[in-house]
Order: structure tokens, then sequence, then C-alpha cells
């Protein structure tokens, strides 16, 4: 039987420049969340059959996701409703398959997120989570988004960086566990020193949110991150932060799921083309802004 020791959690949330920061206090007060809106309906439900018989027993999915990554999973202003693109894509699969999605909160614990998957305590990341080579030799994805990654600074400073040579030398924060965008300054890196310029020096600092405020506040002259949280970023703080520079080879954003459970990946991949072919991923792409980022169904592998 699974337990939810490990889950157990309190939440104490923080308002900055429009954006919600999330602190897990391991306080042992809180329960797995199951965060969606709709009972499932198991009779109208085309993939319940498809799914692997532990989870057709059990009637949930427990997914891994953080709680301070807009705009795919961060706790909306009452400090309690867990919001964003991937909470309705949860809602959206879970009509698909015909169980419960139980959210398991990682915010802070990102590196964990593929372990949980290996060890069985989680089924699915659903964390906007890039699709990328060294977690592909670990685990399966089934992508939904477009991913390249990007870099903001404070908006005063956005006319400051014309070109990628103009983030040489300067301190640019990166969020634990997020290896994408590591990748993208190390290319950037080589770029700086062939031209004789020092690379950007390169932080690592907890959470999106903290990086956000450090821009602010000039601690740090930028952050990077996935192109669609900058792009939010930007928004949310209304230009008070600024996107400067991307990648110019998009990679995908993907559900994950573990290497050794085939049939669960079939039925959500199958799930998510359902989803294509109906209309309701256009409609939630377009409500978070991010249409501009879609994928093609016969990307869906």
């Amino acid at each position: 039987m699974r337990t939810s020791e490990d889950a157990k959690r309190c939440r104490a949330t923080l308002y900055t420049a429009g954006l919600c920061l999330s602190a897990v206090l391991l306080a042992g007060c809180g329960e797995p969340t199951h965060n969606s809106n709709i009972s499932p309906d198991i009779a109208n439900a085309p993939l319940h059959d498809q799914l692997p018989t532990d989870i057709k027993s059990s009637g949930e999915i427990r997914y891994a996701a953080g709680s301070g990554y807009p705009p795919f999973g961060y706790m909306d202003k009452d400090g309690k409703t867990h919001i964003g693109l991937d909470v309705d894509l949860v809602e959206a699969l879970s009509k698909q398959l015909g169980v419960r999605f139980i959210w398991i909160d990682l915010t802070g614990a990102f590196a964990t997120a593929i372990p949980s998957l290996q060890s069985r305590k989680n089924d699915l990341v659903i964390a906007g989570m890039e699709n990328t080579e060294d977690r592909r030799k670990v685990v399966d994805f089934v992508d939904y988004l477009q991913a390249n990654d990007a870099i903001f600074v404070k908006g005063s400073n956005k006319n400051e960086v014309k070109d990628d040579l103009d983030i040489c030398g300067k301190t640019i924060a990166v969020a634990t566990g997020n290896s994408g965008p590591l990748a993208y300054l190390a290319t950037l890196s080589k770029k700086c020193s062939g031209a004789g310029k020092p690379a950007p020096e390169v932080k690592v600092i907890d959470r999106l949110p903290a990086i956000v405020a450090g821009v602010q506040s000039g601690q740090l002259y930028g952050g990077s991150t996935g192109l669609p949280a900058a792009l939010y970023t930007s928004e949310a703080t209304k230009g008070a932060v600024a996107v400067v520079a991307r990648q110019r080879d998009a990679g995908t954003i993907g559900i994950a799921v573990s290497k050794d459970r085939p049939e669960l990946k079939e039925a959500v991949r199958k799930a998510m083309q359902n989803i294509m072919h109906s209309g309701e991923y256009q409609k939630l792409l377009e409500k978070w802004k991010l249409w501009d980022l879609r994928i093609d169904a016969r990307q869906i592998k």
C-alpha cells in the first residue's frame, strides 16, 4: 500500500510583484492533494481499460509537481489553490483515463522528481519538465509543448542586452534541478570565451520566484529558465523583468514516466492525442498564452 507520509507538508505563501512564491514547510500537517474538480467517470473514460492493473485498482495516479513554477503549476492568490497549465492538463487527462490525480508537491525538492518515478513513489511527473537527452536515459516522456530556454533581466536593463555576448560576465541564476538552462548557459559561456570575454557567472538558487526577486532587487543581473516560464514571469510582473535572449533550437516539455511502465506511458500518450484532437489542447494553451509553443499531435511519441 502506498504511504503519504513522505508528502505531508504545509505551505506558507508570499506575494512579490504579482508572483505567488510558495515555501514548503516540512511540518507534517498536510496530505497529498486531489486537485481535480471532477469525479472520475469510468464508464465514459475512453482509455480507462488501457491503464495498468494497479492503477485501475487504486483508482488514482500520483503525479509530482511543484507549486512555484508559473505558468505550469503555482499557488493562486488565496494561497490554497493550485493552478496552471499542468493543473488544467491533469483535469483533461483525468477525464480521458477515468482516475483521480493526486498531486505530490515537490517544491524545493525538484531533484527528487525522477527518482520518485524510479522508486514508484509517484506514477508521473507533470511539472513543465524539459525532455532532455540526459533525462531520456532514465525516463520516458510524452511531450505536450515546445521548450527553449531564455534569459530575463530587470526591465530597466533590457536595452543593455542586444545579443548573446552582452550576457558575458554577468551573474545569471538558474533554479535547482533546471538542467536545460544550465546547458544553455554552458553554450553561451563557450561563445563568450571564443570572443575573448568572461563567461557568465552562474548561480543555482532554490526556486524561480527567488530568482525573480533577486533580479528585481539588483542582486542578480538575470535569470535563466524555460521560455514559457520566462514569458509568463515578464507578463505577471508587468515588465519589471524582461526576456532578452532565448535558445534558438527548440526542445520539448513532457510528462515523465518510468521506463519500466510502458503500459502507463501508452495510455497517457493516447490521452494526450485525444485531448489534442478534441480541441481542448488549443483552449488550454490559449488560456495560458502558450499557443505559439504548441506541438503537433505527430510529435507525441
